[in-house]
């Protein structure tokens, strides 16, 4: 990513080029009063600021779209993995069903484990879930900055 004073550099060198250009009365287009140079200066500062403020917001947008493209993929594979963990979860329960002739305990085996695993997962929810989540966010956010 190009940064934000390497913009303002060229910015700068195109306008100082442009503005000795536009006159033909010299080489270099010096102004002559404090307050031709005082207005130069605060058009160029209104100039720099709004070019910052246009590379803020694409910066943030493009983090934005990071965060939704990952947050749909995320969901995408969550649906997938919870599909397969569901029809696994029913093939484990009727076979065990069927190794002790009883279905009603196939189910419940499985469905212990499910209780058993959310427990855990729940135990150690800031370390499997909280953490990772904010160091992920944490990255995406500040990734350009590491970057450069």
């Amino acid at each position: 990513m190009v940064k934000p004073a390497f913009l303002c550099l060229i910015y700068t060198y195109t306008t100082v080029k442009n503005r000795n250009t536009e006159h033909d009365s010299s080489e270099y287009d010096v102004p002559q009063s404090l307050g031709e140079q005082a207005s130069l200066i605060y058009d160029d500062l209104k100039k720099y600021i709004n070019v910052r403020y246009r590379y803020a917001k694409l910066d943030a947008s493009e983090k934005l779209i990071r965060i939704i493209g990952g947050l749909a993929a995320g969901l995408i594979i969550f649906l997938l993995i919870t599909g397969i963990i569901v029809f696994l979860s029913f093939s484990v329960a009727f076979y065990l069903g069927s190794l002790w002739d009883d279905f009603y305990l196939g189910f419940a085996v499985v469905t212990g484990f499910y209780v058993l695993m959310t427990f855990i997962v729940y135990s150690l929810r800031k370390v499997l879930i909280v953490q990772p989540i904010h160091r992920l966010m944490i990255n995406v956010i500040f990734k350009s900055e590491k970057e450069d």
